[in-house]
């Protein structure tokens, strides 16, 4: 008899965009996904599973995707990075993946890798939330600012984009609670610890 399968929240976004730190602040571990000082480090899937199957709550499986941003080409996402990461995302039977979280970096603008990313998850019907990182560095008016101008401008033409957004800062661990509850509500884990 094949194991329960467990849910998967993933997490995708441009290199140096703190997938890792994110990962850690969730939880609560420092260690648990590496971080590098080099971009573009994350050459594969990377699971973790949180909660064991010795822990008194429900598990699940955090999958740290690679980053785009820093493969070398003129077209990086038709590179082997984005049949890796298809691969992924159409797998016949990952109904595991319940959660695809993809973070922007709040102290940039959408960059057309943003975009083509963005694009990549609609033509593979892949619904999503948006999260943007290291808000600490740019303060909670322009955070809002940002937010609020994304739900206006960007929100309208992404079919599989789901809300709520979320703003986090890993560092200073800004969102991070808020973050964790609404994917243990949306997992239906009650009781899941990160």
């Amino acid at each position: 008899m094949a194991p329960p399968l467990k849910p998967e929240v993933a997490f995708i976004g441009r290199s140096n965009v703190g997938k890792s730190s994110l990962i850690n602040a969730l939880t609560g571990h420092t260690k648990l996904a590496r971080a590098s000082k080099t971009p573009g480090r994350t050459g594969q899937l990377n699971f973790f599973e949180v909660g064991g199957p010795d822990a008194p709550r429900p598990s699940l499986m955090l999958v740290d995707l690679p980053g785009y941003g820093y493969i070398s080409g003129p077209e990086e996402l038709g590179h082997e990075w984005s049949k890796l990461i298809r691969a992924y995302l159409l797998e016949e039977q990952r109904r595991e993946l319940r959660v695809l979280l993809l973070l922007l970096d709040a102290r940039r603008i959408l960059t057309p890798l943003d975009i083509a990313m963005m694009e990549m998850l609609e033509e593979c019907q892949q619904p999503f939330q948006v999260v943007f990182t290291k808000c600490d560095q740019v303060g909670p008016a322009v955070t809002s600012s940002i937010v609020k101008g994304f739900l206006e401008h960007e929100a309208p033409q992404w079919p599989h984009l789901d809300l709520p957004l979320a703003a986090v800062s890993a560092k200073k661990k800004v969102g991070i609670q808020e973050l964790r509850t609404m994917l243990v509500q949306q997992l239906f884990l009650e009781g899941a610890r990160f």
